[in-house]
C-alpha cells in the first residue's frame, strides 16, 4: 500500500485531497510541488426529510427523544469508541443529569469484541445500544433525536457523521484535531485530550444546538452539484477524457444531485 501511495503521487498529473488536513499530510510526506495538490471536499449528500416516525425507532432501540447520545463508526481502534464506554460509566456512577444511553450505529472493526468485554464489565448492557447496520431513514432519526452527537475519533481524512449530524442543527462534541475541526467549520464542542473522560462530560453538558444559518452554511459547503463542478474542471483542465465530460454532462442538469 505505501509503495502505490508513493508511486501514484509521483506519477500524477494532478492529485485530489479530500481535505486541506490531507492535502498538508501529502506535501509533507511526498515532497511533490504544492500546485500538483488540490483540495475538494467530499460531498455530503444528506436528505434531512429522509426520516421515520420517532416512535417506530424510539421502541426498536428502547429510547426516548433527546434522551440518548449518538455516535456513528466502525469499531476500529483509532475511532476511540472505549473512551465513550468510560464515558456512559462515569455518566451512571455519577447519576449526572444527562442521558444515560448511547446508541452506535457502525459494523465491523477490530476493536468490536473489546468494546462487546468492556460494556460487559461496566454492566451496561442496557445502556449501550450497538444498531449494526440501518437503514439512512432510520439513521437519520436517530441523528435528529438524539441529545448531543459524540465523534471521538483521533484519526480522520475526513469525517462524515458530526458533519451530517450538525446538518440536523444537533449539539456536536468531537475531538480537536485538525481534520473534524475544519470539516465541521468550528461550529462543534472540541475536547482537547481525547481520552479524558472529565473533558468529554464538561463539553457534553455544554450542549449548544446548531444554528439554522451554520446547518445551511454547511450544507453549501458540502453542495455536491458544487463540489462535481469542481472535480469535473480539474478533470478537463488535466485534459482527461475531455470529450466525455463536456458531452454527456450538463452542470445546469446537477442541481437535484443525489448520488
Amino acid at each position: 500500500m505505501k509503495f502505490n501511495w508513493w508511486n501514484t503521487v509521483k506519477t500524477s498529473d494532478k492529485i485530489i485531497a479530500i481535505s486541506n488536513f490531507v492535502r498538508s499530510d501529502i506535501l509533507e510526506h511526498y515532497k511533490v510541488p504544492s500546485n500538483r495538490v488540490i483540495t475538494i471536499y467530499n460531498a455530503v449528500v444528506l436528505d434531512i426529510e429522509n426520516i421515520l416516525p420517532f416512535e417506530m425507532v424510539g421502541k426498536k432501540f428502547g429510547i426516548d427523544i433527546e434522551e440518548y447520545f449518538y455516535t456513528v463508526s466502525s469499531m476500529a481502534p483509532h475511532k476511540n469508541l472505549t473512551t465513550l464506554i468510560h464515558v456512559m460509566a462515569k455518566l451512571k456512577k455519577e447519576n449526572l443529569d444527562l442521558p444515560k444511553k448511547l446508541v452506535i450505529t457502525g459494523i465491523g472493526g477490530s476493536a468490536r469484541q473489546t468494546l462487546i468485554q468492556l460494556i460487559e464489565d461496566f454492566n451496561l448492557v442496557d445502556n449501550i445500544i450497538l444498531t449494526g447496520f440501518i437503514e439512512t431513514a432510520e439513521r437519520n432519526t436517530l441523528y435528529k433525536y438524539c441529545h448531543t452527537f459524540l465523534f471521538p475519533s483521533i484519526f480522520e481524512g475526513f469525517g462524515f457523521p458530526p458533519v451530517e449530524a450538525m446538518m440536523f442543527g444537533r449539539p456536536v462534541v468531537t475531538t480537536n484535531i485538525p481534520c473534524l475541526r475544519e470539516v465541521t467549520l468550528g461550529y462543534a464542542q472540541y475536547v482537547e485530550d481525547p481520552y479524558s473522560v472529565d473533558e468529554w462530560c464538561r463539553h457534553i453538558l455544554v450542549n449548544n444546538l446548531v444554528e439554522d444559518s451554520k446547518s445551511l452554511k454547511l450544507l453549501k459547503s458540502y453542495n455536491a452539484r458544487v463540489l462535481v463542478s469542481q472535480l469535473i474542471r480539474v478533470l478537463t483542465e488535466a485534459g482527461i477524457c475531455e470529450h466525455v465530460w463536456t458531452r454527456a454532462i450538463d452542470l445546469t442538469e446537477l442541481d437535484g444531485l443525489h448520488d
